[in-house]
């Protein structure tokens, strides 16, 4: 009897013009999600080839122009920290286009530059990425709904449900059967989208990639055990579809809408702009300090760096000892940003057992290194790498040693970006939970109406 519904059901569905044409537009915006996610990271790694390119171009040029030993070297060499995007941003973009994925860092100042450019595109913002993953959380449970929401009842509607089980057929094992081949028909849609995808992307098969597929499928259980639930109230087909768009409304849009406006009551992340002001002060008042204060802070905090200021320029000794104290200023103001951030990530985590498409999307965006613990991640890489070169080009002044020719090929080198560790199976969980609980439910109704077995 199994495998006669099983064919009754293949038949309807090819009979279904409707569930075909929302297959169908499923599939068009899998394709266009990935082409999306692809095109957007191809345009970062440009972009960051032409920088890195640019880079290099610009240091042989002063090599070649290069004529006599000077101190002005460091005012002009600047060297770029990259955040490289991952395989895997092409299917989930995150956050890679609200933070800046580059950074430029020169000897004479470190935090100034961080906050100089503000986000071109609040529209883009507000509207989010239509990547992949946008199209497995917001647009996949729709077509779950389609499919599943008349799934017993339309057969009671037709008159047909006990012609079903006048055939040695209990109903339990019906409604097994039928969500079980729409279960088959989501999945093979969605691996054949994650499949084209990694083939159309070029991305490599790894863990991280299977734990998004993983969390995918853990999500898309989650849609049939609330469509199991909402089937076990045993109502007419118009109630069923409601319930289930409210409650796709409700995971989807409401409760991650209202856990953003939470955080940014509580936690807001402080205007860019203003950011840049207060450091602008900060480096008003640090070049407007007298001289000889600041170099006398400045050696009573670094003692081994005291040296006869008859000897060195006393005027190039002034701007290592105001440059060192600005950034020492400055460095509240940026630790206080990196802490709302963090703060935010942490409530979003800890609240996210609300819905399970904002804890599907943290999920995969942790996997893809596209959520905002991977920016402040590539924060700490700029931090660690700009003391190197502001100590490599302030030990030669402070010894009165010119900036030479070979001296080019001694600058620090930019270290690979630092990606973040971190465990799924808090996301793993939750998901399960979210999945059985809607499943608790539904066998709770239906041994309720004494219709299970």
């Amino acid at each position: 009897m199994t495998s006669i519904i099983l064919k009754f059901e293949w038949v309807s569905l090819l009979r279904n013009r409707s569930s075909l044409l929302t297959i169908g537009l499923i599939l068009l915006a899998g394709f266009y999600g990935i082409y999306y996610g692809k095109n957007e990271i191809d345009k970062q790694n440009q972009t960051l080839a032409k920088v890195i390119s640019a880079e290099s171009e610009a240091i042989e040029k002063q090599k070649k122009e290069f004529k006599e030993p000077t101190f002005e070297v460091s005012w002009r060499t600047k060297r770029t920290v990259v955040n490289s995007p991952t395989d895997l941003a092409k299917f989930s973009i995150g956050q890679r286009d609200v933070f800046p994925y580059y950074q430029t860092v020169r000897s004479y100042g470190l935090y100034s530059g961080i906050f100089s450019a503000e986000i071109a595109n609040p529209l883009k913002l507000l509207t989010g990425n239509f990547d992949l993953s946008f199209v497995f959380i917001f647009l996949l449970p729709l077509l779950i709904i389609a499919l599943c929401y008349n799934l017993l009842s339309a057969e009671r509607e037709q008159g047909t449900l006990s012609i079903l089980l006048s055939n040695q057929i209990s109903l339990s094992r019906l409604v097994f059967v039928k969500l079980a081949f729409r279960l088959l028909l989501v999945l093979v849609i969605t691996i054949l989208l994650f499949l084209i995808g990694l083939v159309w992307a070029k991305i490599p098969l790894d863990s991280n990639v299977i734990a998004y597929l993983s969390i995918t499928c853990l999500y898309i259980l989650f849609w049939f055990g609330a469509s199991f639930w909402i089937i076990s109230l045993q109502k007419s087909s118009a109630f069923s579809a409601l319930g289930l768009l409210g409650c796709w409304l409700l995971f989807v849009l409401v409760i991650p809408t209202m856990l953003n406006l939470y955080l940014e009551s509580i936690y807001p992340v402080p205007n860019g702009a203003n950011l840049q002001n207060q450091l602008r002060d900060i480096s008003t008042k640090g070049w407007n300090a007298p001289h000889k204060e600041t170099i006398g802070k400045y050696f009573a905090e670094i003692p081994q760096n005291k040296v006869d200021t008859t000897k060195v320029d006393a005027n190039m000794v002034f701007e290592i000892a105001a440059i060192h104290l600005m950034d020492k200023t400055s460095q509240p103001v940026f630790n206080e940003y990196k802490n709302e951030l963090a703060k935010r990530v942490n409530v979003s985590k800890s609240l996210s057992w609300l819905s399970p498409a904002a804890q599907a999307q943290i999920t995969m965006n942790q996997l893809a290194n596209t959520d905002t613990e991977s920016h402040l991640s590539f924060l700490e890489n700029i931090e660690a790498y700009y003391p190197k070169l502001k100590g490599f080009f302030d030990a030669q002044k402070l010894r009165n040693h010119k900036f030479e020719k070979a001296d080019f090929d001694k600058l620090p080198s930019v270290e690979v970006s630092k990606t973040v560790n971190f465990s799924v199976l808090g996301g793993f969980l939750k998901g399960l939970l979210f999945v059985g609980f809607f499943v608790i439910l539904g066998f709770r109704g239906f041994v309720k109406s004494k219709l299970i077995a």
